[in-house]
């Protein structure tokens, strides 16, 4: 039996912002399934039933009134940080706070990228938490970040992704320490990995999801009537080894229940999927 102290969950997820959930963008929704009222509650049963030490938010809003609250009742705190303009909604972080607590912070706002560059001026933002635990003098990293949209300038991503990697490598940790990124990267699996290559990061990040169990078919995280595709991700150093996923149905039994339709709907609260690892931790770097 694997140690309790030995295993790390995390859930990532982006939730779809109350500005965005409306008709103009999801035709095929009905609209009270659209309705915060009516998606914030089935996420909260989402998120909170496998019991992750780590739950990763991407587009959240209502951060104070209503998750934090929900969620306190199943014992995480969380941070919050809002994306920079007039956007309402943001990244957080939440913890199980008998297991970890948050020692320190690093708030990213892309916008310091731009340099007059009015096309870099894109309000996206990352956070990074440094967590220790009760029980250990050993720390983890946690970061997540929601990644520029437009597929027509892959390079502003490209410029966040390089910049969120070289903040997290100039953390003040110890060498032995496991690190991951949650988010939405708005890019496919193949695209986030030539970005981490031509970074040259020393992270030596890998997709947690990138092994046969994960998918069962197809690659995908987000489903409209007309497409799917994969671009939310949970990457991982190799401090830390995949024990269980939360596989991603075929297309075709996802269309089979959404009736030819696609996301958010009745029974999934979003327009993407969560995802959901779980990890034991090593004490030693491995060559996965």
């Amino acid at each position: 039996m694997e140690r309790q102290d030995e295993l790390i969950s995390v859930l990532s997820w982006n939730i779809l912002n109350e500005d965005s959930a409306v008709p103009k963008y999801f035709p095929w929704t009905d609209r009270e399934c659209l309705k915060f009222a009516f998606r914030a509650p089935k996420q909260i049963v989402e998120m909170t039933a496998q019991s992750p030490d780590f739950i990763c938010l991407q587009e959240i809003d209502q951060f104070r009134t209503y998750f934090s609250v929900q969620l306190s009742k199943h014992g995480y705190e969380g941070y919050f940080k809002q994306r920079t303009g007039s956007k309402t909604d943001g990244c957080a972080i939440f913890y199980n706070r008998d297991k970890y607590f948050l020692t320190t912070s690093v708030d990213i706002e892309y916008n310091d990228l731009a340099n007059g560059r009015k096309a870099f001026t894109t309000e996206n933002i990352a956070q990074i938490g440094i967590f220790g635990s009760p029980t250990s003098d050993d720390l983890i990293v946690v970061a997540n970040t929601h990644l520029w949209w437009n597929p027509k300038t892959p390079e502003i991503r490209e410029a966040q992704l390089i910049h969120l990697l070289g903040q997290i490598s100039q953390l003040d940790v110890p060498p032995l320490t496991p690190v991951i990124v949650c988010g939405d990267f708005n890019s496919t699996f193949e695209q986030v990995q030539q970005m981490m290559d031509r970074s040259q990061s020393q992270l030596n990040l890998r997709s947690s999801y990138d092994f046969p169990k994960a998918f069962t078919k197809e690659r995908y995280t987000t489903h409209t009537p007309h497409s799917h595709d994969e671009i939310d991700f949970i990457w991982h150093n190799n401090l830390l080894h995949p024990i269980q996923v939360m596989s991603i149905p075929p297309v075709s039994e996802l269309k089979k229940q959404l009736n030819g339709t696609g996301l958010p709907s009745k029974t999934l609260p979003s327009d993407h999927l969560h995802l959901f690892i779980r990890f034991r931790k090593s004490n030693e770097k491995s060559v996965e």
